[in-house]
């Protein structure tokens, strides 16, 4: 992903 913040999101979405 080019936002770090937005892959980090992402991620806690998935592991939420």
């Amino acid at each position: 992903m080019v936002n770090p913040l937005i892959e980090i999101l992402l991620m806690i979405r998935i592991s939420a």
